[in-house]
């Protein structure tokens, strides 16, 4: 009885409280990589509205973005990002629910970036496109089932100490797997996209070398497909013409890629 009444003093003098770096309180290995991830994405996107503060430029839900929109979505993007670090990291619920409509959200985007924009690409942007597509459904896929397969985590009142689960190491190991793989593809496809993309434009600029600007825009209309759009692309950065004709030369590029390409050049 003595005991049992020690007890219950101790419990209304130590009401029981989360702390995530308590002693016996570990946060599981799934969700430190996750917030490590995530980390890494909050990095991007802050670098990326930092480098296009002069003309912020941005791609989603199949659309190219730009100006004060551009800006705003790219901060909002890197603030969510950062909050649900903080989620994950203090045992909040509401990053539970957030997070799944985050990565609901980013494979809605990578379909209809896909999907809405398939006739206006060439062959390896087509490529890349259906791995950017691929890899957000996998990733994002991925990172939804661990979430809710650790729902726990986020909406019990006490979380004990516990060992490293199988799903955290499948969880971890999968994602070093996949992106291993999609740094190879990537690596492929962007050296056979590179290597075509300079031998249009040595071929192109030699063929400009000289052109007034209206022979620039008539050898430039009479081209197709990527050869067209490096054209154009190469006018635009054509430092002799009035920043108005370059900026129609951006306007004439049918792919989003080289358009996306052309607008971020003449902020240099």
């Amino acid at each position: 009885m003595k005991k049992r009444g020690v007890s219950q003093k101790n419990k209304k003098r130590h009401p029981r409280k989360i702390i995530p770096f308590h002693k016996d309180y570990t946060i599981p290995l799934g969700i430190r990589v996750l917030s490590g991830y995530l980390i890494i994405l909050f990095l991007f996107f802050m670098l990326y509205f930092i480098l296009g503060i002069s003309t912020p430029t941005t791609y989603v839900l199949g659309k190219i973005i730009r100006g004060a929109d551009a800006s705003a979505f790219n901060f909002a993007i890197a603030v969510l990002l950062a909050f649900l670090v903080y989620g994950y990291l203090n045992r909040k619920e509401w990053a539970f629910e957030v997070s799944v409509v985050w990565f609901g959200f980013g494979i809605l985007n990578a379909f209809l970036s896909l999907f809405l924009h398939e006739g206006n690409s060439f062959s390896v942007l087509r490529n890349i496109s259906l791995l950017s597509f691929f890899i957000t459904l996998v990733v994002n896929g991925l990172i939804l089932w661990y979430l809710f397969s650790e729902r726990d985590y986020f909406v019990v009142r006490s979380y004990h100490k516990k060992p490293v689960q199988k799903k955290d190491l499948a969880f971890l190991y999968s994602l070093i797997l996949i992106w291993a793989c999609v740094f190879l593809v990537l690596v492929g496809l962007g050296l056979n996209f590179y290597n075509k993309t300079i031998r249009l434009s040595k071929a192109t600029i030699a063929e400009l070398k000289g052109s007034y600007l209206e022979e620039a825009q008539q050898k430039c209309s009479e081209k197709k497909g990527q050869e067209k759009d490096v054209c154009y692309l190469i006018m635009a950065n054509n430092p002799e013409f009035d920043v108005s004709d370059r900026y129609q030369a951006c306007r004439s590029i049918n792919s989003d890629f080289y358009k996306f390409t052309c607008y971020q050049s003449m902020t240099q």
